[in-house]
């Protein structure tokens, strides 16, 4: 096989892997969100169907209430993060997304060029200083450097 044929090969299988990783992500979310949904209404059902409910006290029932709000909750969270994963993975709101990297990165280069970059020389007065072997300016102190330099 040639270097072309193993690219190309190459390729071909890591495009059947994407699509194999985003089929399994869907099948994950949907066994989830079913998952979420069958034990969720058993557990709302329950409290719903709980003989002598309304008997309970007002501090009793609330903290039944919670018992089953929170954990609702945060099922619910963990799917819709699933979901934003999944679409992300998707490709969906790649373009804003490169946007937003790229301005990122641009400010961040501007910000660093502003700050660290080097300045521009002023005009330099060659009667007080002369081009040091590394190419950088060197300033006389007195007359008597002046005069040995040139």
């Amino acid at each position: 096989m040639n270097s072309m044929d193993q690219e190309a090969l190459r390729q071909q299988i890591e495009e059947e892997l994407r699509r194999q990783k985003r089929v399994s992500k869907m099948v994950f979310l949907g066994v989830n969100l079913l998952m979420f949904v069958v034990f969720i209404s058993l557990v709302w059902g329950g409290i719903a169907s709980t003989p002598g409910l309304e008997q309970l006290s007002e501090s009793m029932s609330d903290t039944l209430f919670l018992a089953a709000f929170l954990p609702s909750l945060g099922w619910a969270m963990g799917l819709f993060f699933q979901f934003i994963a999944l679409l992300m993975d998707l490709g969906i709101g790649d373009r804003q997304l490169r946007a937003q990297a790229f301005a990122r990165v641009m400010s961040q280069r501007m910000m660093d060029n502003v700050l660290y970059g080097k300045q521009k020389r002023e005009e330099v007065d060659l009667d007080n200083a002369t081009v040091g072997p590394d190419g950088e300016i060197e300033y006389f102190d007195d007359e008597q450097q002046r005069t040995q330099r040139k």
